[in-house]
C-alpha cells in the first residue's frame, strides 16, 4: 500500500522560495523523524518517500510531495484551455529538484470537487429516474438511497485492471486517474441504468468505439464523432489526448504517447473487459451466476481464509514525482 500526502506550504509562494529550498525542508524534517523512528526513506525528485517495515508481507510506504500555492500568472495561462475554470483557484506547484521544470502543476482538490460533482449528479439523476419508473407501481422503500453506481463500477474496473496486468505480466500501468477521469467525463451521458452490471457494460461500450478508432484510424472517425467518448479521448495522428478537466496542461493519456506499449495493452486490457461484460449480461443467468463469475474474473473465487495476491508493476509515469531517486 502507499499513500501520496500534499504537502502545501501556505507560508511560501514560488517568489519567496526556490523549489530545491523547499524540498530541503521536508527532506531535512522526515530525515530527523526517520531517525528517530528507525525508518527508511528514499529522496526522489518531487518527493521523499517513507517506508515502514513490511508486516505479515504486506508493504507500507507515503510519498511526501512537497507544494505551494500555484500563481496567478500560470493560473491565468491554463484558464484558457481548462475546462473547469471555476476550481483553477485551488492549483498548486508541486516543487522538484534536478528536475526541469522545477514546478509542476497540480490541482487534486479541484479535481475532487469535479469528481463527486460528477458521481452526485449521476445518482440524483438516478434516483428521479427510479422515482418516476416505480411510482405508478409501488412506493419506494424507505431505505431506498444513492447507490454509488459510478464509484462501484471504478472499483470494479481498477480490480479487473490489476488482475489483467498482473497475470498477462504487463510491462507498463494504466494509472487510476485514467480510468476515473474516463468514467467521470461520461456520467452526464450514461443512460439511468438499474444496476452495476448494465452500467459496467455501457462504459466498457463507449470504450470500444476508441479501440474500433484505434484499428480502423480516420475511415471510422465520421462513427466515432456519434459516440460520447469521442469528446473525452481524441487522436491527432499518433498522440492520444485527454485533458485534466481541472487542469487544461495535463493530457492524462500522455503515457500512451511516450511509450506505445502502454496504449496497447490498455486496449488488449479492454478486449478482455469486452468478453467480460458480454457473459455478465447474459439474460440466462441469474444474479447468482452473475455475481460468482464477477468474482472469479475478480480473483476472489473460492477464498476463505486465503489472501490472493496480485502485484502490479507500477511504472514511473504514474508516479511523475518518484521519477528519479536522488541518493
Amino acid at each position: 500500500y502507499d499513500v501520496d500526502i500534499i504537502c502545501e506550504f501556505n507560508k511560501y509562494n514560488k517568489d519567496n522560495i526556490s523549489a530545491d529550498d523547499l524540498m530541503t525542508i521536508v527532506k531535512d524534517s522526515i530525515k530527523q523523524i526517520a531517525k528517530n523512528k528507525s525508518l527508511s526513506y528514499k529522496i526522489c525528485d518531487r518527493c521523499v518517500t517513507v517506508e515502514y517495515a513490511d508486516v505479515n508481507g504486506v508493504s507500507f510506504s507515503i510519498d511526501v510531495i512537497p507544494a505551494v500555492k500555484e500563481d496567478t500568472e500560470k493560473i491565468f495561462e491554463l484558464s484558457s484551455k481548462t475546462e473547469r475554470v471555476d476550481l483553477l483557484s485551488s492549483s498548486i506547484a508541486i516543487a522538484g529538484i534536478n528536475s526541469k521544470p522545477n514546478w509542476i502543476t497540480n490541482n487534486p482538490r479541484g479535481y475532487k470537487e469535479w469528481f463527486d460533482a460528477k458521481v452526485q449528479n449521476y445518482e440524483k439523476s438516478f434516483m428521479e429516474n427510479r422515482s418516476q419508473k416505480y411510482a405508478s407501481i409501488e412506493e419506494l422503500p424507505e431505505d431506498q438511497q444513492p447507490t454509488n453506481m459510478i464509484r462501484n463500477v471504478i472499483k470494479v474496473l481498477k480490480r479487473l485492471r490489476d488482475i489483467y496486468y498482473s497475470e498477462t505480466k504487463a510491462e507498463t500501468t494504466s494509472p487510476s486517474i485514467i480510468i476515473t477521469t474516463i468514467v467521470g467525463k461520461l456520467a452526464d451521458n450514461l443512460v439511468q441504468y438499474d444496476d452495476e452490471y448494465e452500467l459496467l457494460r455501457a462504459i466498457v461500450g463507449q470504450l470500444s468505439q476508441v479501440s474500433e478508432y484505434r484499428i480502423s484510424g480516420d475511415s471510422y472517425l465520421e462513427m466515432y464523432n456519434e459516440y460520447s467518448i469521442s469528446k473525452i479521448i481524441k487522436k491527432n495522428g499518433n498522440n492520444w489526448t485527454m485533458f485534466n478537466p481541472t487542469n487544461g496542461g495535463d493530457n492524462i493519456l500522455s503515457s500512451w504517447n511516450e511509450n506505445s506499449k502502454a496504449a496497447i495493452e490498455f486496449f488488449d486490457w479492454l478486449s478482455s473487459l469486452e468478453k467480460l461484460t458480454s457473459i455478465l449480461l447474459s439474460d440466462s443467468w441469474t444474479s447468482e451466476i452473475k455475481n460468482a463469475k464477477l468474482q472469479n474474473s475478480m480473483g476472489f473465487e473460492n477464498v476463505d481464509e486465503s489472501v490472493i495476491e496480485h502485484k502490479i508493476h507500477v511504472d514511473d509515469v504514474s508516479k511523475p514525482w518518484r521519477s528519479n531517486y536522488v541518493f
